[in-house]
Order: structure tokens, then C-alpha cells, then sequence
């Protein structure tokens, strides 16, 4: 299959997958929500940033080392199963051990036994990885769709709201996550077929491979945890399980409408952009195109969501989660540097840039914890700490840019008309939404919402519009209309 199929074709069932996923959880959270409270979302949020300093290293970076291998036999496969299952069950069996540690350090009552629980999806994912990777080798996006629709659907739409239904609380929670990575797990074997058989005898040699670019690949995971996760942390250690839900589900609402577009591009192209010469015209103008469309699509929908956050906490949440609407206000906002940041860490993984990546993530993560000291120490609550996000996120996004500039050689012009093109996208919202302002007054919150997005679509289609006449590249529009004719067509390039 050719590149630009394959693009296509991850797209495309990728675009189905989102959708569907995106509509089944906008109404599984709704049920949820309603069912459970504050502290149930809170407890699960403190025990998954908790495990989370274990899962980067229980999975070692095997899946992501077996797509970047250039050539894989079933003796590679063996060895890479057997050396993630091993690691997968070490890590469950230490967070176990450590719980109680967890539970201590936040000073919450039945957060042990939440910790050890969730451990064991460390197994369920160290086996699922490999078949995941197996089938982005393959190019199977549509056998992926599939388990990742099909899974959430049984984990939350049965598992989840079925505890949730019963009075389960947490518990509905822990079974949802664990009951979606089982089904992975199963439909992961049952389209590939791989082997499962350890490796009797595991050789060094063998194992090396999977090893050395797993471990680095982790140690950056790794520092990526501590710098998106430390505001969770301190605002649980400090305020408690109660604000944790209420920061966490703004928390997800500023990120999720953004995430999954952003994740599905780069799922796609991570594979297809390893093979590709760092400079080259494709290469270039495959990261540029990437960046364009997350970060105009990031700009357009951050703005939209922090605009009308009062009215989407009080629909898909309900009225007793109002607290959260000016911590979404805020954090909605980080969403736009967060996830071109995230375009262009995915395009230095694949150019094996992974010292520059380090040196980012060192200097991100010290730009986190002084903002939210600073935060801190003024006492401005959950609010000081969702402003400090968004700052230490600005400066990531700095540093990714310079990046892209000298480490995948993006000229300076080419990164001063992306960027202009995002401001244009984000103005060109904020009139539209200004523009409904005077017909939302005295209405529900599901009409206010309804006519906020009648106005934000439009408004960001012009933005892109007048970013493709006014600031972005003859190249770029050209690379978008012989490839991506689709999406020229939407925009109106010729």
C-alpha cells in the first residue's frame, strides 16, 4: 500500500473510530456523572496519577520498539512478549506493594485497595501492546478502529455504567478501565494470531533491540508524566479527592474534543513518517500540514470550549459540578499548545531525535512546578493552578517550535505563517461566538449550546479560510490540494 493510502486509510477509519468513540463517551460521561460523585471521580484520578509513575516503565517502550523495528520475525515477537508480560508483572506486583505508600502520601481512605486494583490493567496492556503494534506495522486501521470502538463500548457502555447503576461508586470506574483493556487484549489476539509462547531461552542479543529504545523511549514518557501530571497531584495532596474530580473532569472536557483528533493523526502518521528523510520536501511538508491542521482545529475548539463552559459542565455533567466551569474556562485554553507540542514530539520520535525531545521535557516540567509553586504560594486555588498550566504549556510549545526549526529543519517563515494562521483561526472564533452572545440570553443550557456551535463552525471554517489566502505557504496549499483534496476542497484552495 502506498504512503498517501495508508494516510488515507488511517484517516478515514481513524475519523470513524473518533466519531464513534466521541459520541458514546460524551453519553456514557453524562450517565456517569449523574450516577457517581466528586469524590468517586477524584479517588480513581489520584490512584491512576499515582500508578501512572509505575506505567511508563512496566510497558518499557516494547510496543513502540516493535513498529520502529525495521524487520520483525516471529523469534522477535516471542522476545518481545515475553520481555513485556515479565516487566508488566514485575511493576504490577511493585505498585501493589506500594499502594499503601499512595494512599499515605494523598491521606485517603480506601485508596489502597483502588491502586491495587487498577495495577493489574499493567499486565492486560504489556499484552495487548504487542498485537497493537503488530497491526500498525500492517497498516490495519480498520481492524484497530474496530477494537478500540468495540472495547469502550463493552468497558464503559456495560462494565462502567452497569456497576454505576448498582451503587458501585469508584468501583464502576476500576471495572470499566480493566474491563476495556480485557476485551483489547482478546481482540488484539484474535486478528493477529501472533505468538504467544515465551521465549525459553531469552538471548541478550535478542532482547537488546527491544531494550535500549524502549528504555529511553520510557525515561521521556516518563518525565512527560511528572510535567502533565504534577497540577492533579498538587491539587489532590493540597485540597483533597473532592476538588481532584472537579479539576479532573475540567480537566478532561478541555482536553478530550481536542485529543482524539490530535491522537488519531499522530497514531497514523508515526509509522509512516519513521522511514521519511528528516528535510526532505515530504517530510517537511507532511510535519508542517500536521501541525497546521491540529493546531487550527486545537485553536478553534479550545476557544469554543472555554467560551461556553458553563453551559457544557452544566449539560454533560449536571448542576452539582458547577465548580468546575472556571477551572474548564481556564485550562480549555491549554489545550491549543499542548497538542501542537504533541504533533511535534511525534515528528521527533520519528526522527529518532529523542536526546532534543529529553532536553524539552526537563526544561517543561521545571517550568511546571515553578508556575505552580508560584500558584501556590499566592494561594490562588484551582484557578492559580489551571493559569500556571497554561503558561508552562506556552513555554513547552517555545521550545518545541525551536525544535522543529533545527532539529526536522522547518525554515522560519514556514513556522511564522503556521503560527499566523492559529491566531487567525483563534479571532475568527471569537467574533462568531461574540456574534451569538446576544441570542443565548435567557435560554436553557442545551439551546445556548446549540447555537454557540451554529456560530463556532462557521467562524472556524473562515478562519481557515483566510488563512489559507493571507499567511500560509504556497508549498503547504500545494502539498494539501494534490494530497489532501478533501479538505482543500472544504477550505476552497486552488
Amino acid at each position: 500500500m502506498s504512503r498517501l493510502k495508508r494516510i488515507f486509510s488511517g484517516l478515514t477509519w481513524g475519523v470513524a473510530s473518533m466519531a464513534t468513540n466521541a459520541i458514546f463517551q460524551v453519553a456514557f460521561t453524562s450517565v456517569m456523572a449523574r450516577a457517581l460523585n466528586p469524590s468517586d471521580y477524584g479517588i480513581v484520578a489520584i490512584a491512576n496519577v499515582f500508578l501512572r509513575v509505575f506505567s511508563y516503565f512496566s510497558q518499557l517502550g516494547i510496543s513502540t520498539a516493535l513498529v520502529q523495528k525495521q524487520n520483525v520475525s516471529d523469534t522477535d515477537v516471542s522476545t518481545a512478549t515475553t520481555v513485556s508480560l515479565a516487566i508488566s508483572i514485575g511493576f504490577t506486583m511493585l505498585a501493589t506493594v506500594a499502594a499503601p505508600l499512595g494512599a499515605a502520601f494523598f491521606k485517603i481512605d480506601g485508596l489502597t485497595i483502588v491502586i491495587a486494583a487498577l495495577s493489574l490493567n499493567f499486565i492486560l496492556l504489556g499484552a495487548a501492546g504487542i498485537s497493537q503494534a503488530l497491526l500498525r506495522r500492517a497498516s490495519e486501521f480498520r481492524k484497530l478502529a474496530q477494537i478500540e470502538v468495540v472495547s469502550y463500548v463493552v468497558g464503559y457502555g456495560i462494565f462502567g455504567i452497569g456497576i454505576a447503576r448498582y451503587g458501585g461508586g469508584q468501583w464502576a470506574l476500576v471495572g470499566a478501565v480493566l474491563a476495556q483493556s480485557l476485551i483489547v487484549v482478546i481482540l488484539g489476539y484474535w486478528y493477529t494470531r501472533h505468538p504467544i509462547k515465551p521465549a525459553h531461552r531469552l538471548r541478550i542479543t535478542d532482547a537488546r533491540f527491544f531494550i535500549d529504545f524502549g528504555s529511553k523511549y520510557s525515561f521521556i514518557g516518563f518525565i512527560e508524566f511528572l510535567t502533565s501530571n504534577i497540577d492533579s497531584v498538587t491539587v489532590g495532596r493540597a485540597w483533597g479527592a473532592v476538588s481532584a474530580g472537579y479539576y479532573g473532569r475540567a480537566n478532561l472536557l478541555a482536553n478530550l474534543p481536542v485529543m482524539l483528533p490530535s491522537n488519531l493523526l499522530t497514531r497514523v502518521m508515526f509509522p509512516i513518517l519513521s522511514p521519511m528523510k528528516i528535510g526532505s520536501e515530504d517530510h517537511q511538508r507532511s510535519v508542517l500540514f500536521a501541525i497546521a491542521l491540529v493546531g487550527g482545529y486545537a485553536s478553534a475548539v479550545a476557544v469554543g470550549n472555554s467560551w461556553a463552559a458553563d453551559d457544557i459542565v452544566k449539560l454533560l455533567l449536571g448542576n452539582k459540578w458547577v465548580e468546575a466551569v472556571p477551572i474548564l474556562k481556564i485550562l480549555a485554553i491549554s489545550a491549543i499548545p499542548i497538542y501542537i507540542s504533541h504533533v511535534i514530539s511525534v515528528c521527533l520520535d520519528s526522527a529518532g531525535a529523542l536526546k532534543e525531545k529529553l532536553r524539552i521535557q526537563i526544561l517543561t516540567f521545571l517550568a511546571m512546578v515553578s508556575s505552580i509553586l508560584v500558584a501556590y504560594s499566592l494561594d490562588t486555588g484551582l484557578r492559580g493552578i489551571a493559569v500556571g498550566i497554561v503558561v508552562a504549556e506556552t513555554i513547552r510549545l517555545i521550545l518545541m517550535m525551536n525544535a522543529a526549526r533545527y532539529t526536522l529543519r522547518l525554515t522560519a517563515r514556514m513556522l511564522m505563517g503556521v503560527s499566523s494562521a492559529l491566531c487567525i483561526s483563534a479571532v475568527s472564533e471569537i467574533l462568531a461566538l461574540k456574534l451569538a452572545s446576544g441570542l443565548v440570553l435567557n435560554r436553557d443550557p442545551a439551546s445556548r449550546l446549540v447555537i454557540e456551535i451554529f456560530f463556532a463552525i462557521p467562524g472556524a471554517w473562515l478562519g481557515a479560510v483566510i488563512s489559507s489566502r493571507v499567511v500560509l505557504s504556497a508549498e503547504l496549499l500545494t502539498f494539501t490540494r494534490t494530497r489532501f483534496p478533501i479538505i482543500a476542497s472544504i477550505l476552497q484552495i486552488r
